[in-house]
């Protein structure tokens, strides 16, 4: 008689659901316990359901779309890096991930990457946008057409992108006002570079840090960016 899930749940005294994520690679699942089932399933003379496995990822055929912009950069290198890794797990599940990468911020290129990913039947859309008007209409549209959003590293608030995963970017540029505060007790002249103005995130980061400088570091002469 097959082994069930329900059976090295109730051994190893979690829930089925934990035994799911453990035997597909969901993760999430602490590393104690991971091994623990691991080792319950493999004493039972475990296998999986192949078949159903397969029946499941026909009906699911699912598509992902991640659009990753600046991906020369070190950030995004890391953060395609983690994409890459979640995509193999999304692959046993029959959940393929479409990753795009773009080597600069350009909005025309952005634009015509996202209708591309469209058009390739994508079931939700997760990138690192720009935040002018005409990407915040386009993802819009992207929404309006059933499809979900997420915005990731970069922000787009003015859209109706379903939520940001990311840094604080306020919380950034008021601990770097801190730290320059800090390196020049004396004051001084201090020069702001940002690469990308049109980038929500880098224009978050230096007005608060030039809000919070101003306030703990009347002393320090900030710079035009």
């Amino acid at each position: 008689m097959p082994v069930t899930l329900r059976q090295i749940a109730e051994l190893a005294g979690v829930s089925r659901g934990t035994v799911d994520r453990v035997i597909n690679n969901r993760g999430h699942v602490n590393e104690m316990v991971e091994a623990r089932v691991r080792k319950i399933a493999e004493e039972l003379g475990y296998e999986p359901n192949q078949v159903g496995r397969a029946l499941a990822r026909s009906k699911m055929n699912l598509k992902i779309g991640f659009l990753v912009q600046s991906a020369e950069t070190p950030t995004m290198q890391i953060l395609m890096e983690g994409v890459e890794q979640a995509a193999a797990k999304l692959k046993a599940q029959g959940v393929e991930v479409i990753l795009r990468r773009l080597e600069s911020l350009g909005e025309q290129q952005e634009l015509d990457a996202i209708d591309q990913l469209v058009q390739q039947g994508i079931k939700g859309l997760a990138l690192t946008p720009s935040d002018s008007p005409e990407v915040c209409a386009a993802l819009d549209r992207v929404v309006d057409s059933g499809i979900p959003v997420v915005t990731v590293n970069g922000d787009a608030p003015r859209s109706k992108r379903m939520c940001f995963v990311g840094m604080d970017n306020n919380r950034g540029g008021q601990t770097a006002a801190g730290l320059v505060h800090s390196m020049l007790p004396a004051g001084g002249k201090v020069l702001s570079l940002s690469a990308y103005p049109n980038n929500h995130g880098h224009r978050a980061r230096y007005v608060s840090f030039a809000q919070e400088l101003g306030k703990i570091a009347p002393e320090i002469t900030l710079l035009p960016m």
